[in-house]
Order: C-alpha cells, then sequence, then structure tokens
C-alpha cells in the first residue's frame, strides 16, 4: 500500500449521489473486499466482507461455507473456532476496548472465511465473485477444488 491518497484524490468525489440497494450496496462490499484479499489488505477485505455479511445477519448463508469447513482438511481447524477468530478479527477492526489485544496478525485464511461467510448471504454472484471462489476454496480447504 502506498503511504498517501491516490494521485487522483485530490480532484475530489463525484458531484452525484448514489441510489443503492441493500444488496447492490453488498455486492459492492463484497468485490473491494475481494480486491482487497487480492492486493493482501486482509484487514480491508475482513472489514468489508463483516460490513457486506452484517447487513443480512439473518439470512442463513448457503452450502458453499458449510461445505468448505466441513472438509475434512478444514475441520482440523473446528468451525466454532474459526467463525470465533474471524469474529474477533472483525470485532478488533471496528471497535475500540480494553479486550483486544494492541496488535493483531491477519493471515490469508481468516480473510478468506470472511468473505465466504459474506458471499454466502447474497442471492446471485457477480462474476467476480464466481472467479474468486477457487481461490478462496484453496485457501480454506488447502488444495484447489477438484474438478470431475
Amino acid at each position: 500500500m502506498s503511504g498517501g491518497p491516490p494521485d487522483d484524490a485530490a480532484s475530489g468525489p463525484p458531484d452525484t449521489s448514489q441510489h443503492l440497494t441493500k444488496h447492490r450496496a453488498a455486492i459492492r462490499q463484497v468485490e473491494a473486499a475481494i480486491d482487497a484479499f487480492t492486493r493482501g489488505d486482509f484487514d480491508i477485505c475482513i472489514t468489508l466482507a463483516g460490513a457486506a455479511e452484517g447487513m443480512f445477519e439473518r439470512r442463513k448463508g448457503s452450502d458453499l461455507h458449510t461445505g468448505m469447513m466441513s472438509d475434512p482438511r478444514a475441520k482440523e481447524f473446528g468451525v466454532k473456532e474459526v467463525n470465533s477468530n474471524a469474529n474477533m478479527i472483525r470485532d478488533w477492526l471496528k471497535h475500540d476496548g480494553l479486550q483486544h489485544p494492541p496488535e493483531i496478525e491477519i493471515a490469508p485464511f481468516e480473510a478468506a472465511v470472511m468473505l465466504v461467510r459474506a458471499m454466502t448471504k447474497l442471492d446471485g454472484w457477480t462474476a467476480k465473485m464466481d472467479a474468486i471462489k477457487p481461490v478462496i476454496y484453496e485457501v480454506i480447504v488447502g488444495e484447489p477444488i477438484s474438478t470431475p
């Protein structure tokens, strides 16, 4: 990451408003989270994915997260521990508090877990989401998706 704003930041934002649905806003957050993930900006990825997931908290996710986490190679981590750790990192990034350590380390695994959690809450995926699925799977499970 660079230390300052991008070159075009000096021009300011466009002089227009955004009109969004919850679904469209969540899609934009997940796609920006994917961009952050592929850059290695895992803190930004988790923050955006957590926000998108939170927009649909009551909606049950699809089977992708369950399927990945039930794979024998991912099961060794324990689904509760994985989700608890991802939640701790998400909360560390968005809340102040004495219960949080002063520093944390964020691995690709935690960012991938938050991404898949957010993606599974959405009805319909974009091409960017479809494209990142095998990468996320490999990060979580530890090997590429097997194709028949």
